[in-house]
């Protein structure tokens, strides 16, 4: 009977409570746990709570650990949304983000919608491209571009695009049921300058630090770190660092207190004590006389339409703007301090053990359930393979066309699969490994037509098949040289004069 009651009251709250009543939820579950832990005790503390899937747990019927996960999965999901507003900016409304990627990297959307245990609804991504409105009836599984899907998967609620291209630009966002999340807007770069560093334990050189310039913040974004390259032995994995800039909320608030009228200033002050009138009076007149110049009255009002944008810019995306990105205004992209701070890509060593996780051996939880809804993990597409033709001389990047899925530094592999070690073909001076890791090969040569692998440990991702050849300038000269001749040879045998009454030469061709 008290199972009932219990399962009831749970029931009754869930049903009840609001999100605008943030106050009145969180009292209401903590006596709910409360009364939990008098008719049960303490329970839950050896609950994996991401081992369970919450259809599962849909009628408790008192079981002391679905009771504490049902429990708090509420709690979680009220956290989330304190969290949620704690990060709404001034205006009110979902924090949007801009998101440079070098081309060839792993983009990582997350939503920022909080979940409601029990919910029905099922999140859907919407995505537009660039500059165009979003379009609300796209879902994740009507991409126009099938290539993208290839290499796009989802994990939870997070869209993650491995290898990223410019098609993959474009504007993303997702969608809970009625619920609109913050849009997530993507740019691919290939020509973005960046420098190489290492983490702060190691020598250097270091990352850049934070800087402030007049107001401007200029900062480094990172993504999180790669897998190790290799396991069982020290590897390398990296992580990228693109340049961000925004503005100092100090900055902001100036401004929005100079944006009021000089009418409504010198109204106020009219209404004023007579000893704080003559008190700001000079900086009143002042202000008056800077705004009567014609020439400085059009400087400041072009600047402070330009602040309004820009404030209005940076509140739609708190986090910040790229230094290079297409939406950052021109007059603060052309900034020399904005120019000359570079992205960054940092190398790291690593050395993980070989335990590879099959997924489909064993579902990993405390009480071996199996979930009637458990997808298996998105399986890789299979290995892409391009075509690019060269002349001898030309330099060479070769990018890795295809992915495996996972987020693993690429090695290179030519011909039958003897392994391209960069140290050794960077001492040979013949080409390199850059740290995006593209293989140059600095100056094309005849033998260096060949087969060009990518891998990703030991899953092969793409390949690509170099075509060298001398050019047809230069592969058709000779030939040219004796068609050339045997021209010549022939029209002078056709016009050469003829003796009268001798027979006509027959000449063979």
């Amino acid at each position: 009977m008290a199972d009932l009651r219990l399962v009831i009251s749970i029931l009754v709250i869930i049903n009840s409570v609001s999100c605008e009543k943030d106050d009145y939820i969180r009292r209401k579950m903590e006596a709910l746990n409360n009364r939990s832990k008098e008719l049960y005790g303490t329970v839950g503390d050896d609950v994996k709570w991401d081992s369970f899937d919450l259809e599962y747990l849909m009628y408790p019927r008192g079981d002391k650990r679905k009771l504490s996960i049902l429990s708090r999965a509420w709690q979680e999901y009220y956290e989330c949304l304190a969290r949620l507003a704690e990060s709404v900016p001034p205006p009110r409304f979902l924090p949007n983000v801009i998101s440079m990627l070098f081309q060839g990297s792993v983009a990582r959307l997350p939503c920022n919608l909080c979940a409601e245990p029990g919910s029905t609804e099922q999140l859907t991504w919407i995505y537009s491209k660039g500059g165009d409105e979003i379009n609300i009836t796209a879902a994740i599984e009507d991409f126009s571009d099938i290539q993208s899907y290839d290499r796009l998967s989802v994990e939870g609620r997070v869209v993650t695009i491995y290898n990223v291209i410019p098609e993959d630009e474009g504007v993303y966002s997702c969608r809970d049921g009625d619920t609109q999340g913050g849009i997530v807007i993507i740019e691919v770069v290939d020509t973005e300058n960046y420098t190489v560093v290492k983490p702060t334990t190691s020598r250097g050189p270091h990352p850049v630090a934070p800087e402030t310039y007049e107001g401007v913040i200029l900062s480094t974004q990172w993504s999180q770190w790669s897998e190790c390259s290799v396991c069982d032995k020290v590897g390398r994995r990296h992580r990228y660092g693109i340049c961000y800039v925004n503005l100092d909320q100090n900055l902001v608030s100036n401004h929005e207190i100079f944006l009021v009228p000089l009418n409504v200033i010198l109204e106020y002050f009219c209404y004023t004590t007579q000893t704080f009138y003559e008190m700001y009076l000079p900086y009143v007149l002042q202000i008056a006389d800077y705004l009567v110049d014609s020439e400085k009255t059009t400087a400041r009002f072009k600047l402070m339409e330009l602040d309004i944008k820009l404030i209005e810019l940076f509140q739609a995306f708190p986090g910040g703007v790229p230094c290079r990105s297409q939406y950052l205004p021109q007059p603060m992209k052309a900034l020399d301090v904005v120019q000359q701070r570079p992205s960054e890509i940092m190398i790291g060593m690593c050395k993980v053990p070989c335990i590879e996780r099959n997924p489909y051996e064993k579902l990993e939880n405390s009480n071996d359930v199996y979930p009637v809804n458990y997808q298996l993990p998105k399986q890789p597409p299979p290995p892409v393979t391009t075509t690019i033709f060269a002349t001898v001389g030309q330099r060479i990047t070769l990018r890795c066309p295809g992915t495996t899925l996972r987020d693993v530094p690429i090695s290179w592999r030519v011909g039958s699969g003897a392994v391209i070690v960069p140290r050794q073909l960077a001492a040979a001076g013949r080409g390199h490994v850059s740290s995006r890791d593209h293989l140059v090969i600095h100056t094309a040569l005849l033998h260096d037509h060949n087969l060009y692998s990518c891998w990703q440990r030991d899953k092969l991702a793409g390949a690509v098949k170099l075509v060298v050849g001398a050019g047809w300038q230069q592969r058709w000269a000779p030939a040219l040289a004796v068609l050339g001749a045997l021209a010549a040879l022939a029209a002078a045998a056709l016009l050469r004069p003829r003796a009268r009454g001798q027979r006509a030469l027959y000449y063979i061709h």
